[in-house]
C-alpha cells in the first residue's frame, strides 16, 4: 500500500524541463553537490565554476550571510539576497533529512516575478494608478487652507479607496480618547465636525491601543449601529486603519460603503497615504519648531558670546589696573589683529576669536609682581625671566574656562617665534596656531610704536627695519605684509598718542619773575598752568597754577595793611612760591597712560613734554575724555 502511494509521485528526472526550478544541493561546508539546468543558466557560469565549488565564489558574500541563517534555523528558510549587480534574489533553503548537513537550495528571480505580477494581480493596473494618484490626493491635502487640512484629507481618502463616506479622529495616545473628529459623508456631500471627548466604540478602541487595522465587509444593523456615526447613516461594509507617527498612534482614518469588498492591500493602501499625509502634514509644523528653536539657540549663543566678550573685556581692564605702564597696550593689539585679519580673510567667527584672544595675551602678568611690572628702568636677567612665565601663567589662568576659540594656545603662544627661538617653549613653524603668529607681530608693532618710561617710541622706520628683518623668519612672512600695509596707510593711533591731542595752552616762566607778573600773564592769555624753566631755558625746574596764585593773593583785601603786605607777596619771584612737583607725560604715550598717570596724580592736569623734555600744553580731564570718545567712533 506505502509502495503504491510513494509510486504516485513525480520523480525528479519526470518533472518537465520548461518548468526552470533553479536548484542546488550544498554540503555542510556551502559547496555545491549538484545543479540543475536553469540554476545553471541563472549563473551564466561554466559548470568548473560552479561543481564542488563553494557557493561563495558564485555569489560573493552570499556565504555569511546564508550562515547567519543556518546558525538560528534548522528547517525551511527564506531570505532575499541582492548580487553584485544589484539583481535581487529569493533563496528557499530546505534541510536533507536522507543526508544530515547537506541543504537543498531553490533560486528565485524576484525581477522576474515582478514582471509576471500583472499576469496574476486582480487589480495591477488599478494598483499603479492609486499609486500616482497618492501624489495628486497628497498635494491637494498640503495645498487646502489650515482649517479645512482635515476635511480635505477625509474627502482625498474616500476619493482614493473609491468609498462613499469617511472620517479621521486624532487621538490623544495618553488618554485613549479623540481629540477631534472629522467626517465626510459622500464624495464632497455634507460634513460633520466636532470636537472634544468623541464617544469610542470596540473597534475604534482595538485599533486605537493595538494597532490593528478593522475590516468588515458585512456589516449588519448590529454591527454598524455599533459605531456612533452622526445620523447613522446606512453603513454596508467598513475599513479603518490607525495613523502611526514617531512611535505612537496619532489617529485613525477610516472609510465606509464600497461597493466592492476591502482587502488587505486596500488597508495597506490607504495606511502608507495616512502615514504620508501626517508627515506631510507635521513636516511644517516641524520646520516651524526647529525654526523658533534655532532661533532661540541663536539668541542664547549671542548673549554666551556677548557675556564672554564683557568677561574677556573685564580681564583686559585687570590686567591693565596692574600694570599702567602696558596699559590700552592690549586694545591696540585687538584693533590691530582685526585688521590684519580682516586683510588676510580670516572668517567672521575666527577674527572674533583673535580679537578676544588678543585683548587678554598678556593676562598672565596678573601673576607677575607689580614692583616688576612697574620699574621705570630696563629689567635685570632675573626680573626679565620672571616677565617671560606670563604667557604660560596666563594660559593655566583661563584652563578651566571653556572658550569656542582656541585663546588659550593665543596666550601660550604668542611670543613663539617660526625660526624656534621664542618663548617660553621653543615652538617652531606650524606648531604655532595662525591667531598667535598674528598676535606675534602686532605685539610688536604696538610695543614699539608706544612710549615706555625707559624709552621714547622707536617710530615707524625702526619698526619697519624689525619687522622686514624678521619676514619669514621670526614672523609670518604674509602677517607682515599686512602689518606694515596697514601701518602705511591707516594712521590707527594718531588719536591714541598724546601729541595729536589739542592740548591746553600754558605759559613759561623764568625762575627770576614776580609773582605779579606770572598773574599778568596768566590773564593775558587766559591760563590756569605756567612752567618755570631754567636759566638756560632747556629744562623744566618747577611750575605754577592757579591753585598757588590763589594760596598766595587774597582776593578780600579790606584794610590798607592787608593791600600793602599784598603787594609785598606780588613782589615774591616765582621760583619762591612754585612747586617742584611737576605731573608731566611725554607726547608719545597713548591716552591709555595718560588716564593711568592722572588718576595716580594728586593734580588734575598734566604737562605733555616734547622727547627732549619741554612742555608742550596742558592735558586734563576734559581734553582725555574727548580723545576715548574719538578713539571709540573710531
Amino acid at each position: 500500500m506505502l509502495r503504491e502511494r510513494f509510486q504516485q509521485f513525480l520523480k525528479p528526472s519526470e518533472l518537465p524541463k520548461t518548468m526552470d526550478l533553479a536548484w542546488a544541493i550544498l554540503d555542510e561546508s556551502l559547496n555545491i553537490l549538484s545543479i540543475s539546468e536553469a540554476f545553471y543558466r541563472l549563473t551564466a557560469k561554466p559548470i568548473s565554476a560552479l561543481l564542488r565549488q563553494s557557493i561563495e565564489l558564485v555569489y560573493p558574500g552570499f556565504s555569511a550571510q546564508l550562515r547567519q541563517y543556518l546558525e538560528t534555523c534548522d528547517a525551511h528558510v527564506r531570505f532575499m539576497f541582492v548580487d553584485a549587480n544589484g539583481h535581487p534574489w529569493q533563496f528557499d533553503l530546505y534541510p536533507l533529512t536522507e543526508h544530515l548537513g547537506h541543504w537543498a537550495l531553490y533560486q528565485t528571480d524576484i525581477q522576474a516575478s515582478l514582471d509576471n505580477l500583472k499576469h496574476w494581480h486582480p487589480d495591477y493596473q488599478g494598483a499603479l494608478y492609486a499609486s500616482d494618484d497618492w501624489l495628486k490626493h497628497i498635494e491637494a491635502v498640503m495645498s487646502s487652507a489650515p482649517e479645512m487640512v482635515l476635511r480635505t484629507a477625509i474627502e482625498q481618502a474616500v476619493e482614493l479607496t473609491e468609498s462613499q463616506l469617511g472620517y479621521l479622529h486624532l487621538v490623544d495616545d495618553r488618554r485613549h480618547e479623540f481629540q477631534l473628529s472629522q467626517w465626510s459623508r459622500g464624495l464632497g456631500g455634507e460634513s460633520v465636525h466636532y470636537q472634544g471627548n468623541a464617544p469610542v466604540c470596540q473597534l475604534w478602541q482595538d485599533c486605537m491601543e493595538h494597532g490593528r487595522v478593522a475590516i468588515d465587509n458585512h456589516l449588519g444593523p448590529l454591527s454598524y449601529t455599533a459605531l456612533p456615526l452622526p445620523g447613522e447613516p446606512q453603513l454596508n461594509n467598513h475599513m479603518c486603519v490607525p495613523i502611526r507617527y514617531r512611535g505612537r498612534t496619532v489617529g485613525l482614518v477610516g472609510v465606509g460603503n464600497r461597493q466592492k469588498a476591502y482587502t488587505d492591500n486596500d488597508a495597506r493602501s490607504l495606511q502608507i497615504f495616512a502615514t504620508i499625509l501626517w508627515h506631510a502634514i507635521e513636516l511644517p509644523r516641524t520646520m516651524k519648531a526647529l525654526f523658533k528653536q534655532s532661533k532661540i539657540i541663536k539668541k542664547q549663543q549671542l548673549q554666551l558670546n556677548q557675556s564672554l566678550v564683557q568677561l574677556v573685556g573685564a580681564i583686559s581692564d585687570a590686567v591693565e589696573l596692574k600694570d599702567a605702564y602696558t596699559a590700552g597696550h592690549q586694545k591696540s593689539v585687538a584693533k590691530l589683529c582685526s585688521l590684519i585679519g580682516e586683510r588676510l580673510g580670516l572668517s567672521t567667527h575666527r577674527l572674533e576669536g583673535l580679537r578676544l584672544g588678543a585683548m587678554i595675551h598678556d593676562i598672565g602678568k596678573l601673576a607677575v609682581p607689580s614692583q616688576i611690572l612697574n620699574k621705570p628702568s630696563r629689567l635685570s636677567n632675573e626680573e626679565y625671566a620672571l616677565v617671560k612665565m606670563h604667557p604660560a601663567q596666563g594660559a593655566e589662568i583661563i584652563e578651566d574656562v571653556d572658550f569656542p576659540w582656541p585663546l588659550k594656545q593665543m596666550i601660550l603662544q604668542h611670543h613663539e617665534r617660526l625660526d624656534g627661538s621664542g618663548y617660553p617653549f621653543g615652538l617652531k613653524g606650524e606648531q604655532i596656531i595662525y591667531e598667535a603668529q598674528i598676535i606675534a607681530v602686532a605685539d610688536v608693532a604696538d610695543s614699539m610704536l608706544s612710549h615706555r618710561p625707559y624709552r621714547p617710541s622707536r617710530g615707524m622706520a625702526q619698526l619697519s627695519k624689525v619687522l622686514l628683518e624678521g619676514r619669514g623668519i621670526l614672523f609670518a612672512a604674509e602677517v607682515v605684509d599686512a602689518c606694515l600695509a596697514i601701518l602705511d596707510t591707516e594712521p590707527l593711533n594718531n588719536v591714541h598718542y598724546l601729541g595729536n591731542l589739542p592740548l591746553a595752552p600754558l605759559v613759561c616762566l623764568s625762575q627770576d619773575q614776580s609773582l605779579e607778573e606770572a598773574i599778568n600773564l596768566f590773564g593775558r592769555d587766559k591760563v590756569s598752568v605756567g612752567v618755570v624753566l631754567n636759566d638756560e631755558r632747556c629744562a623744566m625746574v618747577g611750575k605754577v597754577d592757579q591753585s598757588i596764585l590763589t594760596y598766595w593773593r587774597s582776593p578780600f583785601l579790606n584794610t590798607a595793611a592787608e593791600r600793602g603786605a599784598d603787594r609785598h607777596i606780588l613782589n615774591k619771584r616765582v621760583h619762591q612760591v612754585m612747586s617742584h612737583k611737576i605731573p608731566h607725560i611725554a607726547r608719545s604715550s597713548t591716552i591709555e597712560d595718560a588716564k593711568h598717570l592722572l588718576a595716580a596724580c594728586e593734580e588734575d592736569y598734566l604737562i605733555v613734554t616734547s622727547e627732549d623734555g619741554l612742555p608742550l600744553g596742558v592735558l586734563n580731564w576734559k581734553i582725555l575724555a574727548q580723545a576715548f570718545d574719538t578713539a571709540r567712533e573710531l
